[in-house]
């Protein structure tokens, strides 16, 4: 029997299994003063192996036992003890023992669990049998004889009133709580079912995550349904096997409802875990969430602003100042991936200090030295309230965190090789508060990649609704990002927030500061929860200021189309065909600025073209709805139809009067550099990215 002892799970693991090839079955036994029932579930592990002739490698974890039961235990060539300092959980244990695990087949036993004889075979047959069962479960026997309520349907608020609280003696709780339990005896064979107990189960351990089944959010309890509920969300199934029959000498420490019953505050935690983690709903409202908390942090904001500077000013200027102030500080962006600092003091009272001193001017008339030491002592208070409301929330959601909420559900995505790197990464940085719930291949040929691996980028957004994951992470190279953009608009579309580990981009997309999650620098692809409220908002905008364009236009249109007959000399306003978002064609308006069969157009001409006077009727499109103030060039229908179905995801927005592609020079060169460009901004799509390209084109910049 070999010892390894580690302070946290994950750590010094366990030597190489003293075997000259891999085993073809590893048990996972966690102890946790288990007594004499330990030995007993260990010998029958290694009575079933036998019987079946297979090699199975023993992994007891000692999760700090005080009865020395693990130590005890005879020495044994198949058996490994790993040694965990404190108590980490149940799930963490298991995942401590996944981890050192060599088999291709995982069998989870709990210690007052024996396997009958005969109990391996059926179970190991559902795995082999059927590549999407991921989960074998035997039925349940207790000391009595009677059978263990183990396969069940997914929990719903009936279940959970009817069988958690003391409205389980009502009528319509109780009939939930009886439609939640599955009667095993009932079922024919093996079935599927929603999930079933952790007391005892064979696991595929290429369906599982490399670090291991079980979310370490859960120290007891509900892991087991959260796990069934992954692999359901994945394609894969859970299997009751009846003919399996584990003995199993069952507590149920925590169904003592009493106050002082540590089990059962345990049982509520993961409950209320399960509940945030699962809950459509809660998914769903994530955007809404996002805009309250916007809100109460700018009410925040103003109500501290306002207070103090009551001292010094009326309460009307006082609150106009604070709304203001609230307005023009730096805020943190709000990601779920990446880690990102804190806007500066420096920079804040700078702010603050100009909004107080305008403020005072414009209420008094004037401003005196007198004045100015006061209102600037107040951008310094109001800077430092500022920043310790910051740091307090930074550290009240990292203690949230370290207690199992607040975590962000993340899919990896990308190249295989890359996403593996950074699934090292994250696995070595746990303070980054991800869960990896599994790999999404952008080519779905490619081998290796973190594991679970899911359906192909196509789907990416449905993956993300099954799996409720808040944030996609995609690693690769640049051509690598072009190829997602389809699949990052769906998310978009979906207000799940997506980055890029990316080493290079054009000047306009690469970061300004670089956030980092592990070891890797981000680019983030700008959507997220509130991606839905700031697309509606910016089209409604764009539009508004067309039209107001050409309200103000209309003074001097009469000259301009003047100008137009005369270069061209015919009339002044003619339509191109070009497509539109969705491949939808439309007329794109233009001022004419040379004679028909002619590029020149003379002085005119040349001058209309240069200034951009000759795209202004194109504000009527923008009205329309038919083109945006910025987006992907308007392409002609025979340049769409040679466009490889992934560059088609230009599509999915309005073309635009200008974008990336009129800061360009490349676009003067290939169309595929002009299709990358585009791309490239649909990815990286932002209100403030729209005002950038908007104010770059007013000035008159190109990039190189």
């Amino acid at each position: 029997m070999q010892l390894a002892t580690s302070q946290t799970p994950g750590n010094n693991d366990a030597a190489p299994f003293p075997m000259t090839s891999p085993p073809d079955l590893t048990a996972i036994v966690v102890a946790f003063d288990s007594g004499a029932e330990l030995a007993a579930s260990i010998e029958s592990i290694r009575r079933e192996a036998a019987r079946e002739g297979l090699a199975a490698q023993i992994l007891v974890v000692d999760n700090a036992s005080k009865d020395g039961a693990a130590a005890s235990l005879p020495s044994s060539d198949d058996t490994t003890v790993l040694t965990n300092r404190r108590n980490v959980g149940f799930g963490a244990a298991v995942n401590r023992g996944f981890r050192a695990a060599e088999g291709r087949r995982v069998l989870l036993l709990n210690p007052d669990a024996r396997l009958s004889p005969g109990a391996l075979r059926p179970l190991l047959d559902a795995l082999e049998d059927d590549p999407t069962v991921a989960l074998a479960a035997p039925s349940l026997r207790l000391g009595d004889g009677s059978a263990q309520e183990s396969p069940r349907r997914f929990y719903d608020l009936g279940a959970v009133l009817g069988r958690r609280t003391p409205l389980r003696h009502l009528a319509g709780p109780r009939r939930a709580a009886e439609q939640h339990l599955i009667d095993s005896a009932a079922l024919p064979g093996p079935t599927d079912v929603d999930w079933v107990t952790g007391a005892a189960m064979l696991l595929d351990r290429d369906a599982m995550p490399g670090d291991g089944p079980f979310d370490e959010r859960f120290f007891l309890y509900f892991e087991d349904v959260d796990l069934c509920r992954r692999l359901h969300a994945t394609g894969r199934t859970v299997r009751f096997v009846p003919d399996a029959v584990v003995d199993h000498r069952f507590g149920g420490a925590s169904r003592r409802q009493v106050p002082w019953n540590p089990l059962l505050w345990s049982h509520i935690r993961s409950g209320v875990l399960y509940s945030f983690r699962w809950s459509e709903g809660w998914w769903s409202s994530r955007w809404w969430r996002t805009a309250a908390s916007g809100a109460a942090a700018f009410g925040l904001r103003l109500a501290l602003f306002a207070s103090l500077l009551t001292v010094l000013l009326p309460t009307g200027p006082a609150l106009a100042a604070g709304a203001v102030g609230s307005a023009v500080v730096e805020r943190p962006r709000r990601r779920r991936l990446g880690r990102t600092a804190l806007p500066t003091g420096l920079g804040t009272f700078g702010r603050l200090a100009i909004v107080a001193v305008a403020a005072h001017t414009a209420t008094t008339g004037s401003v005196s030295t007198d004045a100015v030491a006061p209102l600037l002592w107040w951008a310094v208070a109001a800077a430092a309230s500022l920043d310790l409301l910051r740091r307090l929330r930074r550290a009240s959601g990292g203690a949230l965190r370290r207690r199992g909420f607040g975590h962000t559900t993340c899919l990896l995505a990308g190249d295989p090789t890359a996403a593996a790197a950074i699934a090292q990464s994250l696995a070595e940085s746990p303070q980054e508060g991800l869960e990896i719930a599994g790999f999404v291949p952008l080519d779905p040929f490619a081998e290796g990649g973190p594991t679970p691996r899911l359906r192909s980028w196509e789907h990416v957004a449905d993956v993300a609704r099954d799996l409720r994951a808040e944030a996609v992470l995609i690693a690769g190279t640049a051509d690598d990002l072009a190829r997602t953009a389809d699949g990052v608009d769906a998310l978009r579309r979906a207000g799940v927030e997506a980055s890029f580990a990316l080493t290079g981009s054009t000047e306009l997309l690469q970061p300004t500061d670089s956030d980092r999650v592990g070891a890797y620098p981000l680019l983030p692809l700008g959507i997220g929860a509130a991606a839905r409220i700031s697309d509606r908002l910016a089209a409604g905008a764009g539009r508004c200021a067309a039209a107001l364009g050409l309200l103000l236009l209309l003074p001097v249109t009469p000259l301009l189309l003047l100008a137009s007959a005369v270069a061209s000399r015919r009339a002044p306003v003619h339509g191109v065909g070009r497509v539109g978002r969705e491949l939808r064609p439309f007329r794109m308006l233009r001022l004419r600025t040379a004679p028909e069969g002619e590029d020149g157009g003379g002085r005119l001409g040349s001058l209309l073209r240069r200034t951009h006077i000759d795209e202004l009727p194109q504000l009527w499109n923008v009205v329309r709805g038919e083109m945006a103030l910025v987006g992907p060039r308007p392409v002609e229908p025979e340049v769409a139809e040679q466009l490889e179905p992934w560059e088609r995801a230009r599509f999915r927005v309005r073309p635009g009067i200008t974008g990336m592609w009129q800061l360009d020079r490349l676009r003067r060169w290939r169309l595929e550099q002009m299709v990358a460009s585009d791309l490239l901004y649909l990815l990286r799509w932002s209100p403030s990215l729209d005002l950038r390209i908007l104010g770059e084109t007013l000035l008159g910049r190109r990039t190189p």
